[in-house]
């Protein structure tokens, strides 16, 4: 069978040819899709992605969210998620009202300080493959907004000096910084 196909992608043959030609036109094909079909086919699709959406948000609301807010030190009302975050180490996760993750998150913490904190204030929406590298402490103020492939680190797990580098030693813990996202001054005008 291996030698057939690959007599058949060579085309050693005009019989081969034809038969790579036929199969190779067959793949890059799309199936015509006469006018009258277009209104029902719309239907199908909007049903299809209708129960697709509501089953995302029922295993959303009953399940990866109660398991997340279990990890949470606090969560305020009207959190939504919609992929269970990835969490290593023990980061203390403090999360305001409103907040809304859309995809995947990693929040991971290191060895370094006892009680790192992550703390997302009200209104904040976290994008897609959103990271947290959090050792000490990182903090998004109320009403930011993060876009998808964004990492927030408070350390590169890395000490600045050459020697402890090659060492393989951690960080100094003055090294380690926190990070502090401001979001919106809310004005009493």
């Amino acid at each position: 069978m291996g030698t057939l196909l690959l007599k058949i992608r060579r085309g050693e043959s005009p019989v081969y040819r034809v038969i790579r030609d036929t199969a190779r036109r067959i793949l890059n094909s799309t199936l015509p899709l006469p006018r009258f079909l277009r209104p029902l086919l719309r239907v199908a699709f909007n049903s299809q992605q209708a129960t697709r959406m509501g089953l995302l948000w029922i295993a959303s609301y009953f399940i990866l969210e109660p398991m997340f807010r279990g990890c949470c030190v606090s969560v305020g009302k009207g959190f939504r998620l919609w992929r269970m975050p990835f969490l290593i180490g023990h980061t203390k996760i403090y999360i305001g009202d409103n907040v809304n993750f859309f995809g995947k998150v990693d929040i991971l913490s290191g060895r370094l300080f006892d009680e790192p904190k992550l703390i997302l204030g009200n209104g904040v929406d976290i994008g897609d493959n959103v990271v947290f590298v959090v050792n000490k402490e990182i903090v998004l103020g109320d009403d930011v907004n993060v876009a998808n492939r964004v990492r927030f680190m408070d350390t590169d797990a890395h000490p600045r000096d050459t020697m402890e580098r090659a060492a393989g030693l951690p960080p100094r813990p003055e090294e380690v910084k926190r990070v502090h996202i401001a979001g919106q001054t809310h004005l009493n005008v």
